[in-house]
Parts: C-alpha cells; structure tokens; sequence
C-alpha cells in the first residue's frame, strides 16, 4: 500500500510555525537587543510505535511568554492597562505567539483531514484491488 506519512506533514508544519514565530516577532519589535532566530525554538514530534503522531513539543524561551503578554518588571496582567493608561509603564502587549499559533492549529486540522483521508482511500484502493484478485 502507498503509505501516506503524516509525520513529516507534521515535522514541516512545526517548521513552519516556529519561521512564523521568529517572523511575527522581528515584525513586532521583540527583544530588540537579543535578536530572535529560529535557533530560539525547538519542536520535538513524539510518535507511537505506528509511525503516528501523538504529541508535537515546541520549546522556546520563557521569558518570551512575558513579551507576549506585555508584562514584567511590576507590571502584571492586572495592572498592565492601567499602568499604560497612567504613563508609568510602555509596555504593551507583542503577540507573537496568540496571533501565529491559533491560526496555525487550524491549518494542521486541514492538513490532517487531507492526510488521513488520502490514507482511507489508499486503503480502499488496496482491499478493491485485493478482492478483485480473487
């Protein structure tokens, strides 16, 4: 049976969201003095003794989630709006991960509906082709 190999549709698609990660966060500014690359992210892609996927790992640094929020250095989440609003902070929110991610897990669900329907109709094919041998 021609096998259709989700594992490196999912290994590309990782790829290509940490690329928009470190792309989105040049656009926005992020750590302006320590220059994201794509060596700041990491995937790891956790696969059953099938081949499937189970788990896909994306690390990156921590402090990065803070860039996200807007948030760090007594400014919280709580306060962050307020203290924007009163000029005691310029912090604001850089989303470089809400923005990139959502819309990337959409498209990892298109994408395996494709895969794992062209696995259903390679195996149709194959048992139509082995019952007609008999």
């Amino acid at each position: 049976m021609n096998e259709v190999n989700v594992s490196l549709t999912v290994e590309a698609w990782a790829d290509i969201v940490l690329k928009e990660w470190v792309k989105m966060s040049y656009a926005l500014g992020v750590s302006p003095d320590h220059p994201l690359s794509i060596n700041r992210f990491h995937h790891f892609l956790t696969t059953q003794a099938d081949g499937n996927v189970a788990r896909i790992t994306v690390t990156f640094d921590f402090y990065l989630k803070f860039v996200n929020w807007g948030v760090g250095k007594g400014v919280t989440i709580d306060n962050r709006d307020t203290l924007v609003l009163s000029g005691s902070t310029t912090r604001q929110r850089k989303p470089w991960y809400d923005d990139v991610f959502p819309k990337q897990l959409t498209i990892l669900g298109h994408l395996m509906a494709e895969k794992y329907g062209q696995r259903v109709v390679a195996f149709i094919k194959t048992e139509l082709e082995s019952t007609s041998l008999r």
